[in-house]
Order: C-alpha cells, then structure tokens, then sequence
C-alpha cells in the first residue's frame, strides 16, 4: 500500500494531470467515510465466520485475519486513489485510518486464540506477534 502511495503521489494531481476541484471536494469526505465503515465492519463481520467442517481452527483464523486485512486495504485503497485523483490532505487521513485498521487485524496470542475459536491456541503460528 505504501508502494502505491508513492505511485499515485508521482502520477497524482502534480504530476500527469492537474487537479479537479470538485473531485477535491466531493471525494475526501467519501473516503473517510469509506476508512471508517470499513474498520467497523473489519472488527465485526470476521468473528462472525463460521468454520467450514474440513478446516481447521488455524484455517479458521487465517481466514478471519484475512478478511479483516481485506476490508482495510479496499478503505485503504479508495483512500490513495482520492490521493492521486485529488491532492486532498483529508484522503492521507482515511488512509491513516485503513492503515491503522490493517495493523489491528494483525493478531496478538489472545486474539490469535480468539479468532481460532479456542482458549487453547498457542502462539506458534508464524502470524501471531
């Protein structure tokens, strides 16, 4: 995401063509809206999973880290191309708060044994910090 931040800020508004005022007006509020939504909806809909009946709790909260991550990056995302659409300083928030919401769903132990929907979980899972 970082990556493409740095694309969009070369292509963006001041590089290739110049900004569009009313997109810089309508566009940044849209995009923290977006950010906001979808860290609510990361911390909600994941837990809600259920475990399909051949995987494994491990799976499962793959899954769940996954879909968490997912819905961060579209916020995220949204955010960087209001960037390079805009110049708008009001869309590096939304992506500020996308970023924080990736960084969330990565899993501590307790939550790593939370989203695997047992108390027994350790952390040997290289995903767990």
């Amino acid at each position: 995401m970082i990556a493409f931040t740095a694309v969009a800020t070369y292509v963006g508004p001041r590089g290739f063509w110049g900004r569009n005022d009313e997109l810089a007006r309508i566009l940044p509020p849209i995009a923290i809206g977006l950010a906001v939504v979808c860290l609510v909806i990361s911390r909600l809909i994941p837990p809600r999973m259920k475990q399909a009946p051949a995987a494994t709790p491990d799976a499962l909260g793959v899954a769940r880290t996954v879909v968490a991550s997912a819905l961060n990056q579209g916020g995220a995302l949204w955010a960087v191309i209001g960037w390079m659409l805009t110049g708008s300083t009001l869309t590096l928030v939304a992506l500020v708060i996308s970023i924080a919401g990736m960084l969330l769903a990565f899993p501590s132990s307790a939550r790593w044994a939370r989203l695997c929907a047992t108390s027994e979980q350790r952390a040997a899972n290289p995903l767990v910090r």
